[in-house]
């Protein structure tokens, strides 16, 4: 059995450590937050895009934001393009990624898979990258 106490400074606790903890990368360190799994709600972004005139930012925001409200979810950045879904530059596409490689948030959410990537192949990379930085989609 191991003795309780306090943690010496330098050590590094694992989730087996401390029961109830999960770690969870955050802002400009992801390898030393910690975060109870009860206390702290999925940090969310929100990305929408709208290619045509008859299309509205605000009608899918409003849904995802009602969505993540709904599920308990933190929004902590949204991100928009406002551009044909033809077209390679998506600047707010673009910070998402730049933002999922910082850990900054644990999940995203879409209105629809389409406003996501100008093809399946570029849907499928942007899904991999996500996977591999532990970013759920949704």
């Amino acid at each position: 059995m191991r003795a309780r106490g306090p943690v010496p400074a330098g050590l590094l606790l694992t989730p087996a450590d401390s029961p109830g903890l999960e770690s969870r990368p955050s802002g400009n360190n992801p390898s030393c937050s910690w975060r109870s799994s009860k206390s702290y709600p999925k940090r969310a972004a929100i990305y929408a895009r709208v290619s045509t005139g008859d299309q509205h930012l605000e009608t899918q925001l409003l849904d995802l934001r009602e969505m993540a409200k709904r599920r308990g979810y933190e929004i902590v950045h949204e991100y928009a393009d406002i551009i044909s879904g033809a077209k390679s530059k998506r600047p707010g596409l673009d910070q998402l990624l730049a933002d999922a490689r910082r850990h900054r948030f644990d999940i995203v959410l879409v209105a629809a898979f389409d406003r996501v990537a100008r093809s399946v192949r570029h849907f499928l990379e942007v899904l991999d990258e996500l996977s591999h930085l532990n970013i759920e989609f949704r």
